[in-house]
């Protein structure tokens, strides 16, 4: 568990589990915010422990599932953008945005 403000450690889980999560914020209910990966056993450890916590996703996650779903939709229509970049460009507003 680490601050998000400070940067600093604040404790160890010893497991992964969401009974272990929800235990140790119980124990702790001053927390308002947590910030965590996309796991739903955490989700759900977090709003039983502590309903009103806000929950957001940590940057590392947000940028990886961006990521994924930009590259997905990337694959899903490679056919598509494939005949039209077969296309030359020679002049007019495509040549000028190409370049």
């Amino acid at each position: 568990m680490i601050d998000a403000e400070t940067h600093e450690r604040i404790d160890v889980l010893p497991d992964r589990t969401a009974d272990t999560l929800e235990a140790w914020l119980r124990e702790h209910p001053g927390v308002e915010v947590v910030c965590r990966d996309g796991s739903a056993t955490y989700a759900e450890a977090i709003r039983r422990a502590l309903p009103d916590t806000v929950q957001v996703t940590d940057r590392w996650h947000l940028w990886h599932n961006l990521c994924e779903a930009a590259l997905s939709e990337v694959k899903a229509h490679s056919t598509c953008w494939a005949g039209v970049l077969e296309a030359p460009i020679y002049d007019g507003p495509r040549a000028q945005t190409t370049l």
